[in-house]
């Protein structure tokens, strides 16, 4: 097997270890392989587990995620940003989850917000279910939510408080992204 098989199969399993393990270090050897730390490498560069730092966050406080989507006439696009809030829901603890379209669909982005009122979340983060930036996700959504292009937050009032409301970046280029779409052309060729 090639060296370029082996780092594949290795990627692979550290992929599901990473899974099973809910906290500890990752390293990135020299080829940009995450694993799981077993010694210590010359080569290696340590990082800490983004979602381990996520974790210990949302333990302290109660956060809310709005979801947000573009909205259709269609079905599959409420489905999916509702789906995703879903999923973020079950999966982390101290967490309220919110859903927000920009047009087309209801609840609306500010309804999205109103929703949090009775929940006691101390920060909002405004999620947009994109896969990529467009006019959207750089100009509609943060001119709709009131939010400064340069500093990518402001303040809301919830429950006669004044919280930060920020926004993230959309999906974007991600280890999991590529994995979904691998999973879907296997998906796609097991069909056929």
């Amino acid at each position: 097997m090639s060296d370029k098989g082996q780092t594949s199969s290795k990627h692979q399993k550290s992929t599901g270890e990473k899974k099973k393990r809910k906290s500890g270090w990752i390293s990135k050897n020299s080829s940009g392989v995450n694993r799981n730390l077993s010694k210590v490498e010359d080569t290696t560069i340590y990082e800490r587990r983004p979602d381990e730092t996520y974790e210990r966050s949302i333990m302290k406080e109660k956060i809310g995620i709005l979801a947000l989507g573009h909205g259709s006439r269609h079905p599959h696009n409420k489905d999916v940003v509702n789906g995703v809030a879903n999923l973020i829901a079950k999966k982390y603890d101290n967490v309220v989850v919110r859903i927000g379209f920009m047009n087309m669909n209801t609840p609306t982005m500010k309804e999205g917000l109103e929703a949090f009122k009775g929940t006691g979340v101390s920060t909002i983060v405004a999620v947009p279910i994109f896969l990529a930036h467009g006019v959207h996700t750089m100009e509609d959504i943060p001119q709709i939510l009131g939010i400064s292009r340069d500093s990518r937050k402001t303040m809301v009032n919830i429950d006669g408080k004044n919280i930060p409301l920020i926004y993230s970046e959309p999906l974007g280029i991600d280890e999991l992204v590529a994995e979904l779409a691998f999973k879907r052309a296997q998906e796609a060729l097991a069909s056929n």
